[in-house]
């Protein structure tokens, strides 16, 4: 069977705006005793050599949470003004995201945490992505949840990198189980950091 159609039913859902179901009631569990969160995720998409050359710039994207499951979101988008393809730089990165959260409060309640993942950004733009956008953007939902008169949110900010040539294998020379983290022995000691095999 084609790969495309196996992943067809997947796609149904979104399109139609329907719920998806937990598969079982492991899955059910967990999302029902985790504290409710909003989760965005935000990435930056460069356009080619060639076109870079022209001047063309940037276009970046956050999409954000609509719903408990966490199977219905919505997306914002924006064209970086300034060309800066040496940082991994999201120009409007609070409105974008205060945008997505007035249409979760439309239809619920806000959420007292937020867990963002980033993609794309060396180790060398740890600094500047925390100085330039991850304060700011802090600052940004106090005011905005003090407006509301709620208490700050807490926020996770968490930072993506794949690690293509990383190989973890068991001492019987058998593939680890998908799911598998490591978090000691050849992490940062100094930040919290972890690996996670995701598949096979």
């Amino acid at each position: 069977m084609p790969k495309n159609v196996l992943t067809l039913p997947f796609s149904i859902p979104s399109k139609k705006k329907l719920s998806t179901r937990y598969k079982d009631k492991v899955e059910a569990n967990f999302a029902i005793n985790s504290p409710q969160h909003m989760v965005f995720t935000a990435d930056v998409y460069y356009s080619s050599k060639e076109d870079k050359k022209k001047g063309q710039p940037s276009v970046s994207a956050v999409c954000g949470s609509m719903n408990d499951n966490l199977t219905e979101f919505s997306c914002r988008y924006r064209i970086n003004e300034k060309l800066r393809h040496d940082v991994d730089i999201i120009e409007n990165l609070n409105k974008m995201v205060l945008e997505l959260f007035k249409q979760h409060k439309v239809k619920g309640n806000l959420l007292p945490e937020i867990i963002f993942y980033r993609d794309g950004i060396g180790e060398t733009q740890f600094e500047t992505v925390k100085t330039d956008k991850l304060e700011p953007l802090l600052v940004a939902l106090e005011k905005y949840y003090k407006f509301e008169k709620l208490p700050p949110p807490k926020l996770t900010f968490m930072i993506i990198q794949k690690r293509h040539h990383a190989r973890f294998k068991l001492l019987n020379g058998k593939n680890c189980k998908h799911g598998i983290v490591v978090d000691t022995e050849i992490v940062i000691s100094q930040e919290f950091s972890f690996y996670l095999q995701s598949h096979t």
